[in-house]
């Protein structure tokens, strides 16, 4: 599904798309940078088993040293470059990027890779909110309608469970 602007679910042709009833476990979206167009197209894919997403690389985290990058950029950048010509302009945008980029890098501990988000249905979310209020309901009153629905939400629980497993290994 192609949209052009990502407030927007009006595509060029004029056909609507929407994602709406969809849970977000289940699409995928991402912006089109072609630079051939005045809009930023939203490419949504939708699945029929829970996406796994990675988190978007950072060149900085909470252990980034600010002081060396500091230094490291003062150092690097030079102020007097001339500006006249679009190449200029383009040749000193590229090495500032590269300077800052490499300055983030240097001044940033490595980390561990980062975990993949894991996507959880909002059938299983409801099922997982729904058990503690019936054990709780159940230890309280000890009647065997509440053991009743304590067990069928950790049935219904565990069923969804490895629903969503055997899809995910069958994929």
């Amino acid at each position: 599904m192609h949209a052009t602007c990502p407030h927007s679910n009006l595509n060029h042709a004029g056909i609507i798309h929407s994602t709406n009833g969809i849970s977000t476990t289940y699409t995928n979206k991402q912006a089109s940078y072609d630079l051939t167009s005045n809009h930023t197209p939203i490419i949504t894919t939708i699945s029929i088993s829970v996406t796994v997403r990675q988190p978007p690389p950072r060149l900085h985290n909470s252990q980034t040293k600010c002081e060396t990058f500091r230094k490291l950029v003062n150092n690097k950048v030079k102020l007097a470059v001339k500006l006249k010509e679009r190449e200029d302009v383009k040749l000193a945008t590229d090495i500032f990027i590269g300077v800052m980029q490499h300055a983030a890098k240097e001044a940033t501990p490595a980390r561990n890779s980062q975990r993949p988000t894991n996507n959880i249905p909002s059938e299983i979310k409801r099922f997982v909110a729904l058990k503690p209020n019936a054990r709780s309901t159940w230890q309280r009153t000890h009647t065997p309608h509440s053991l009743r629905l304590f067990n069928q939400a950790s049935n219904k629980l565990k069923a969804a469970l490895r629903e969503m497993r055997k899809a995910s290994f069958t994929n």
